[in-house]
């Protein structure tokens, strides 16, 4: 698969779309880059289109945060359901522990946020479900913390559960206000540290939605949040797969998914996209082009 976006580093051309930079997480190098036609040396991928196209995005970080991190914990924000923790509960294997936060109650008022998103407002995506029951179906290693944000991230969490640094943190809270809550509670508390992976599920809502075709990501919700996080608390973040760097994807993958390089020491939010790439990758992404063409995706 070839991305024909033009990039910052090397003027205009075709570069590989590999999905996930190979020389960033070297410890794919030997197993799944090898399996799927990566060449280790040049970070190249090669990937089959057919497999490509069937996975969700959240896949391409399952060796990343299988290989070598089992003592590590999986932190996700925006549990609704349940069913993304299923999905890498399948791949993580029953070792891994991970915790899931949400109010189960619906959105909370995002006050701050500039565009507000039709389909964001507060009080929807309330899950009808019973909370005990999830936690019992998620199994043994996971712990459901309920509750907004702004109450139930306390400092006491960490010790209370016995909390490590974290592997991989999902980011799945389609708010500003939520997003810069939990990655400031992450940061803060220590367990977004050097090496933790985090993902974005809803980084191009707003850019995907009517009405929002000039909207930057870094400027609304998810990626602004992860922006003024990086300014903060000095993150120095890099882009390792999915829709953050252009020589990195094309359409077809939908949430970018950073690196933590350093805390304390300089802040780099890590997304490459210039407008040029935004308004290309929109274009070419499928998935913005359906839900733009949804009535429930617009801006108010």
């Amino acid at each position: 698969m070839l991305s024909h976006i033009e990039s910052e580093r090397g003027g205009t051309g075709t570069v590989p779309c590999h999905g996930i930079d190979c020389r960033l997480l070297p410890t794919l190098a030997g197993g799944w880059c090898k399996d799927f036609g990566v060449s280790a040396e040049l970070g190249l991928h090669q990937k089959r289109r057919k497999w490509a196209s069937l996975l969700g995005w959240r896949e391409q970080l399952r060796p990343a945060v299988k290989v070598g991190q089992q003592l590590r914990h999986v932190y996700e924000f925006g549990v609704f359901g349940g069913a993304s923790m299923r999905e890498m509960r399948q791949w993580l294997g029953n070792k891994t522990r991970m915790f899931g936060f949400d109010s189960f109650a619906g959105l909370p008022p995002d006050p701050d946020e500039a565009y507000q998103q039709k389909n964001f407002q507060a009080g929807m995506h309330h899950w009808q479900g019973n909370v005990r029951q999830l936690q019992h179906t998620l199994g043994p290693r996971t712990r459901l913390i309920q509750g907004f944000y702004n109450e139930s991230l306390t400092n006491r969490l960490v010790t209370q559960w016995h909390m490590q640094p974290a592997a991989y943190v999902d980011i799945d809270a389609d708010l500003f206000v939520s997003t810069r809550q939990a990655l400031g509670w992450m940061f803060r508390s220590g367990l977004a540290t050097n090496g933790t992976l985090i993902g974005y599920d809803d980084w191009w809502a707003s850019t995907c939605s009517r009405g929002g075709g000039d909207i930057r990501p870094l400027e609304t919700g998810e990626g602004r949040a992860h922006a003024e996080i990086a300014a903060e608390h000095n993150v120095e973040f890099r882009c390792v797969s999915g829709s953050c760097d252009p020589e990195l994807c094309t359409g077809m993958v939908w949430g970018p998914i950073f690196r933590v390089e350093s805390v304390g020491r300089r802040a780099n939010h890590g997304f490459l996209f210039s407008q040029q790439h935004e308004r290309q990758w929109a274009r070419s992404s499928e998935l913005c082009g359906k839900k733009r063409a949804r009535s429930d995706h617009g801006i108010l």
